[in-house]
């Protein structure tokens, strides 16, 4: 499940896995972009898109429950965890910015206050991700 970003979009569809499943929640940097359509079929992909924006608040609240009957149980157990890319200090927001604007980021980029820094540290960075700056204790 992700934000899709038109200037990742490519590296989205190269790093489906065959039989993938994309499910995007969001966009940033516009709402259209180009598909490969034969690496699609290649990899026997399938993309899904869907947006709470334009939903019921009983809808909201169906999604909210069902979140917290299936999803939190799994991160409570460990067995789905966030990709995070970097950890930096608030003074360091122009940097996150810019990774964000660039598209250079595989996962999340946290800022941090001082009574948080030390305990958080990139992790899950799926393979051939960028280094990142890990927070200093």
């Amino acid at each position: 499940m992700t934000s899709w970003a038109r200037p990742t979009w490519p590296g989205t569809l190269d790093a489906l896995a065959t039989w993938g499943r994309l499910v995007g929640i969001a966009t940033r940097g516009g709402s259209r972009a180009e598909v490969d359509l034969g690496l699609l079929m290649l990899k026997r992909a399938t993309i899904v898109a869907a947006t709470l924006r334009t939903r019921t608040v009983a809808e909201k609240a169906e999604v909210v429950a069902a979140t917290r009957e299936h999803i939190w149980p799994l991160i409570s157990a460990g067995k789905v965890v966030p990709v995070i890319h970097a950890v930096l200090p608030m003074s360091e927001a122009a940097e996150a910015h810019r990774m964000l604007d660039d598209g250079s980021h595989i996962g999340k980029i946290l800022l941090v206050n001082w009574s948080t820094r030390g305990k958080l540290r990139p992790r899950s960075r799926p393979p051939g991700a960028a280094t990142t700056r890990k927070a200093q204790d």
